[in-house]
C-alpha cells in the first residue's frame, strides 16, 4: 500500500514537472503584455511599453524574454531607452526569502538618450522614484551587446555619441556595489573602460573609481570620487587624473621612443585639452594636486 502511494505521488510530480516544461510553449505570453508593462513601469518609475512579443518559460529556471522594449516614451517623443531584446533568468530559491537573484540578463542593441537641460538638470533624474527595494535585487551577470548612448548637452549645444558598446555588469544589489567592464567608441574613437563603485550611502552619494583608456591616444583617464544627484543635477567631486597610455598603433610598431622632453610636454598638454573638450568640463574643479599631476611632463623612455 505504501509503495503504491509513493508511486502515485512520484507520478504526479513527474506530470507536474512535464506540464511546467511544455505548458509555456502553448501559452500566448503576449496576452500578458499589459501586466508586464504595468509592473515594469512601477519598477522603473517611468512608462514602459513592449512593442514586440513576450516569451517565458518556467523550467529549468524562470526566464522571460521581451522584444522591442521602450522606456520613457511619452507624447509620441523618442524613448529614453529602447532595447531590441531583453532577456532575464532568475533562481527560484531566493524568492522564498524575499530576494531576487538574476543570474543571467542580456540586453541586445540597447539605445539610451541622456539630455542635460540648460538649467543643468538631467532628464533621467526627473519623475517618480522606483518602487522596488534596491537591496533585494542581485545582478550576478548582465551582458550588454551592441549598445548606443546619445548624450545631448543643451548647455553647450553639443551632442556626444557612444557606439559599439559591449559590457559585462554585476551588482550585489541595485544600490551597489557595481562592477562594469567593457569597450565602446566615443564619437568614433574606440577604447576600453572599467568602473567599480561602493553602495550608495545615506546621503545618496555613489563612491566610484573609473578608468577610460582610448586605443589610439597616449593617455588614459582615471576618476576617483563621489557622484550624486542634487536637485536633479549630477554633481561629481573627486580626482581627475591623466595617465600614460601606449596607443595600440605604437605597441604594434614596437620600439619607438618619445623624442624630447618638449615634445612630450606638448603632447600631454594637448592631450589634456582634448580630453576636457571631448568629455566636457568637470562639474567641480580638479583638485590642485591632481592638476599638477596631470600637467607635469617627464622625459621617459618607452623602449
Amino acid at each position: 500500500m505504501l509503495a503504491r502511494i509513493l508511486v502515485t505521488i512520484g507520478g504526479l510530480l513527474v506530470v507536474a514537472l512535464f506540464a511546467a516544461l511544455i505548458a509555456p510553449l502553448f501559452i500566448d505570453w503576449t496576452s500578458f503584455r499589459t501586466d508586464f508593462e504595468r509592473e515594469a513601469s512601477r519598477i522603473m518609475g517611468k512608462p514602459v511599453v513592449v512593442h514586440g512579443s513576450v516569451d517565458a518559460r518556467l523550467i529549468p529556471f524562470p526566464t522571460v524574454t521581451l522584444n522591442d522594449v521602450r522606456v520613457g516614451a511619452t507624447d509620441g517623443g523618442p524613448p529614453l531607452i529602447q532595447v531590441a531584446q531583453f532577456s532575464m533568468s532568475a533562481e527560484l530559491a531566493p524568492f522564498l526569502s524575499g530576494e531576487a537573484l538574476i543570474f543571467d540578463m542580456r540586453l541586445d542593441r540597447p539605445k539610451a538618450r541622456l539630455r542635460l537641460r540648460p538649467d543643468g538638470t538631467l532628464d533621467w533624474a526627473r519623475g517618480p522614484s522606483t518602487a522596488i527595494p534596491a537591496k533585494t535585487v542581485v545582478l550576478e551577470n548582465v551582458e550588454i551587446a551592441d549598445g548606443e548612448i546619445e548624450f545631448i548637452d543643451e548647455q553647450t549645444g553639443r551632442t556626444r555619441r557612444v557606439s559599439d558598446l559591449s559590457a559585462a555588469v554585476s551588482a550585489r544589489s541595485l544600490a551597489g556595489p557595481w562592477k562594469i567592464e567593457g569597450r565602446a567608441a566615443l564619437d568614433g574613437e574606440a577604447g576600453s573602460f572599467s568602473l567599480a563603485s561602493n553602495a550608495v550611502d545615506e546621503e545618496g552619494a555613489l563612491s566610484l573609481r573609473a578608468r577610460l583608456t582610448p586605443d589610439e591616444r597616449p593617455f588614459g583617464v582615471e576618476l576617483d570620487g563621489d557622484l550624486k544627484v542634487v536637485d536633479f543635477k549630477p554633481v561629481y567631486s573627486g580626482r581627475f587624473t591623466l595617465t600614460e597610455n601606449r596607443p595600440a598603433s605604437e605597441a604594434k610598431a614596437g620600439g619607438r621612443c618619445a623624442s624630447t622632453a618638449s615634445s612630450s610636454s606638448l603632447t600631454k598638454a594637448s592631450a589634456f585639452r582634448n580630453i576636457i573638450s571631448r568629455w566636457g568640463r568637470p562639474t567641480t574643479p580638479i583638485s590642485s594636486p591632481a592638476r599638477r599631476r596631470s600637467t607635469r611632463a617627464r622625459t621617459r623612455s618607452s623602449c
